[in-house]
Order: C-alpha cells, then sequence, then structure tokens
C-alpha cells in the first residue's frame, strides 16, 4: 500500500502542478504599471538560479499555458518521448502493483516527460499581470533549477533501479516471453530516463550517473525472441499454407518455430462447411479457423485468434482454395497487427 501511495502522490504532484502553480500566483489586475518581467523575466528571477518565459492571452487560462509552452520551448526536442512509449510507460506504472513482476519496486515514479503543458516537473506560475488598455493577460512561467534538479535526479534513480529489478532473473525465466517482455519495458524505461536526464543537462545541472539506452535492452529482447521457439500445429492445412504464414507472421516479430515440444504452441484448427444459397449456381464454402498460442508450463492460453468467412465459386474445390487464399491474407494483415499489439499490451500486463 504504502508503494502505491508513493505513486499516487507523484501522478498527482504532476499532474495537478500546473494548476496548483495558476493558484498560487500573485494577480496584479489592479497595477496600471508594466511589471518588468513581462519584457524581461531574467531580470526579477535570476538565470543562475531559475528558468523563466513569459507568454500572453485574452484570458488567464491561455497566457499561463502559452508562458508554459514557452518554457518547454526551452528545452526543445530534446526532453520529448515518443507518445506510444510515454502512455506504456505511465500505464504500466499506474497498474504496476497488479503486475506479478512490479508490485517489488519502489515505483514512487513520475509520469513521463513529453511535449504536453501538464508533464514539465517543477514548472510554475508565479506572477500574473492585466492590461487594462490591450486586455491581454500576461503570465510568467519559472523554474527553479534547485528544486527541479532534486525532482529528476531522484526520479532517474528510481527508474534506474526498476531497470535492475526487471532486468534481473534466472536463465530460465529470462528465455521466455515473460523475459522479452521485461527487457522491452526496461528500454521504455530507459527513454524515459534519458528525457529525464536531457532536462537536467538543459538547466545546467547533468546527472553524474551512468544509463544505458534503450536500444540496449531492445536489442537483447531480440536475442531473446531469437532463443524462443514457437511450435505451430495446424489442422486441416492444405500444402503448409496457413502454417507458413503463421510461421512467417512470428519470424518477422523475431520469433524462430519450434516444434511439438516448445513451451510455446499456436494450435490451429481449420474447418470448412457448405453453404446453401437459393437461386444461386454458384458452391459457397463457410470457412471457421480458430487459433491459440499457448503457454504449456502452465497450459495458458496467451492469445486467442480466430474468425468466419465465407466464399463461393463454380466449384466447391475451387471455393475452398480461395477461402485458403483470404485466411493467408488475413494472417499476413489481420493477424500480424494482433499479434504486435498483443507483444505491446504484454508490457503492461
Amino acid at each position: 500500500m504504502e508503494k502505491i501511495a508513493k505513486l499516487v502522490f507523484w501522478f498527482f504532484l504532476v499532474g495537478g502542478l500546473f494548476c496548483c502553480a495558476s493558484n498560487q500566483a500573485r494577480s496584479e489586475r489592479q497595477r496600471s504599471t508594466k511589471p518588468v518581467w513581462v519584457d524581461n523575466p531574467s531580470s526579477v528571477y535570476d538565470p543562475a538560479l531559475n528558468i523563466s518565459a513569459v507568454g500572453y492571452g485574452n484570458n488567464r487560462e491561455v497566457a499561463e499555458k502559452n508562458a508554459l509552452s514557452n518554457l518547454l520551448a526551452i528545452f526543445g526536442q530534446s526532453i520529448q518521448v515518443d507518445r506510444t512509449v510515454a502512455n506504456t510507460y505511465l500505464e504500466v506504472l499506474q497498474n504496476g502493483a497488479g503486475n506479478k513482476w512490479l508490485d517489488e519496486f519502489a515505483i514512487h515514479n513520475t509520469v513521463s516527460t513529453q511535449a504536453s503543458l501538464d508533464n514539465l516537473v517543477g514548472a510554475e506560475i508565479k506572477e500574473l499581470w492585466y492590461d487594462l488598455h490591450s486586455e491581454t493577460y500576461y503570465a510568467v512561467a519559472v523554474m527553479g533549477k534547485m528544486r527541479t534538479s532534486q525532482i529528476y535526479d531522484d526520479m532517474i534513480k528510481d527508474n534506474q533501479r526498476m531497470i535492475v529489478d526487471l532486468t534481473t532473473m534466472n536463465t530460465t525465466e529470462k528465455n521466455s516471453l515473460t523475459g522479452i517482455f521485461r527487457y522491452q519495458f526496461a528500454a521504455i524505461v530507459a527513454d524515459i530516463n534519458f528525457s529525464y536526464a536531457n532536462i537536467l543537462k538543459v538547466i545546467g545541472v547533468g546527472y553524474h550517473g551512468t544509463m544505458e539506452q534503450g536500444d540496449t535492452y531492445r536489442l537483447e529482447a531480440q536475442k531473446i525472441a531469437s532463443t524462443v521457439p514457437i511450435g505451430i500445429k495446424v489442422f486441416n492445412d492444405k500444402n503448409g499454407r496457413i502454417h507458413n504464414a503463421f510461421a512467417k507472421a512470428f519470424l518477422e516479430h523475431g520469433f524462430k518455430t519450434g516444434g511439438d515440444r516448445s513451451r510455446y504452441l499456436f494450435d490451429v484448427e481449420i474447418a470448412f462447411s457448405p453453404v446453401e444459397i437459393t437461386n444461386n449456381s454458384n458452391r459457397f464454402t463457410r470457412i471457421t479457423l480458430n487459433s491459440n498460442l499457448v503457454d504449456t508450463s502452465n497450459n495458458t492460453v496467451l492469445l486467442p485468434w480466430s474468425y468466419t468467412d465465407r466464399h463461393g465459386h463454380l466449384t466447391l474445390v475451387e471455393a475452398e482454395n480461395r477461402a485458403y487464399i483470404a485466411a493467408e491474407n488475413r494472417i499476413k494483415t489481420e493477424f500480424n497487427d494482433v499479434l504486435t499489439a498483443f507483444l505491446s499490451q504484454m508490457i503492461g500486463k
């Protein structure tokens, strides 16, 4: 419970920081003289101690968002993280307590840094001024370097500990789908850490520890995948066409095909049944394909996929042939997408 409480604390710290900062800003609506910070924020907020930026708009909310956006722009592209990576990171942290290999971690981490206004930790709206003459609001956003550096330094250290826990396992567990998923998530955490380190670099502090690039862990995940065989069994196949189509899909994701005694088996069953359509001279057949990726170590179905379709032609043989062609195409497109989504989603389970 303490770990969950810490996570919730950090999550609401980040998500609500800007809102709180707005409430803390000193309003200057009644002041007719333009504050010095409107034109030169660094003259008020020492650049040796702070990073500051001014924004404006026709209402208070727009001015504050503009100020925070301008502050974010100072950091440029170096702190941006791919949206999918960031969303996966946040999802796993939010659901980590229910994960069999995340509930051991002290995950009092913040959400990922990305190019959105509610995720630049340490930023505050310090002052607000309303120009009665132009009917324009001005706001100044400020990040204190000392406070910000401590926040991000702590987050990096937390994530580094998480990476160690993710990649520490015995050989059996490592050479499995679980091992692949753990290294994939370690890669995501490493990506997030480099965005944090770049923030420290911009504010002139820097992170003094050692970090591995996310691609280091992705490469290891690929190596593991190449050692994890997926056995494929297809009932009622035709010249190995469906087997080959599924094998190609798994090979494209880095796996190799294995025999019937592989830990992971992909069982496929194809069934045909004739379909009678009144006043139609063509012959029709209905194809039903059911498949399951099974972990035989505990007889768990990891990935079910099935579909039913109908095809017709002048002869029943040709109708079934068309059904096989369509099945090969669906495996290449639809199943490939399902497999990709499965491998991605498993990180957060």
